[in-house]
């Protein structure tokens, strides 16, 4: 398991060099501080894996989300999430290593073996089918911010950990994924990190939000 784990994280980073760097490797001497790489995350099918990336060349700090063909290992699509120059703050802080803070304003899960949902800086939820000829992303939802989100295991739901206008605090939305509505609104007494976590129970029936120290469990079959 730890020597193709191992094969698999070398063919993405050769993958990223190549595609961030446009070819050009020479640029990549110091790669190993330059870029930053978020766990992987397959597809339930086992066809693809999506992962974030972040890569700084010239001062120039570049964020993606990527899917990868796993078969052919091949890009299916690549976002280009934020593009900005580092001041000199930045590097002096961070010596050219992703900023925390906002590396947290974007990510993504899988809605079944065909969709994903991910979020962007400016608090936009989105939908991809990564099948599609192209591949398009549907703009579903927009929030003040978004810090998670969640996907039900049948592919029913999407649960965002957010802010919104209506709740003083961070609050967990729950999206039904086939009508683009949301269908329940939790608010929680969380206002920073760290954030809630959300979790679906395998029925997509229940959904457990952390509140602090407490465990909210809320029943999704009851309509709010």
């Amino acid at each position: 398991m730890i020597h193709r784990s191992s094969i698999i994280w070398i063919g993405l980073l050769q993958l990223i060099i190549y595609w961030l760097c446009k070819g050009n490797l020479h640029e990549t001497a110091h790669w190993s501080r330059n870029i930053n790489l978020s766990s992987p995350m397959f597809s339930p099918d086992g066809q693809f894996v999506a992962f974030k990336a972040g890569v700084v060349r010239d001062n120039i700090l570049e964020r993606r989300l990527l899917i990868v063909d796993v078969q052919k290992w091949q890009p299916v699509y690549q976002l280009l999430v934020q593009r900005r120059k580092l001041t000199e703050g930045d590097i002096k802080n961070g010596d050219g290593q992703e900023l925390s803070e906002e590396y947290q304003r974007y990510g993504f899960t899988w809605l079944d073996a065909e969709r994903l949902a991910y979020f962007d800086l400016e608090g936009k939820l989105w939908f991809l089918d990564v099948k599609g000829n192209p591949a398009r992303p549907e703009h579903v939802w927009q929030a003040n911010r978004i810090y998670r989100v969640v996907g039900s295991h049948k592919g029913q739901y999407v649960a965002a950990i957010c802010r919104t206008p209506e709740f003083r605090g961070i609050a967990c939305l729950v999206i039904d994924i086939k009508s683009r509505s949301i269908i329940h609104k939790h608010g929680t007494s969380m206002a920073a990190d760290p954030y809630p976590v959300a979790s679906f129970s395998a029925d997509d029936r229940w959904l457990a939000v952390s509140d602090g120290e407490l465990i909210d469990v809320i029943d999704l079959g009851q309509k709010q």
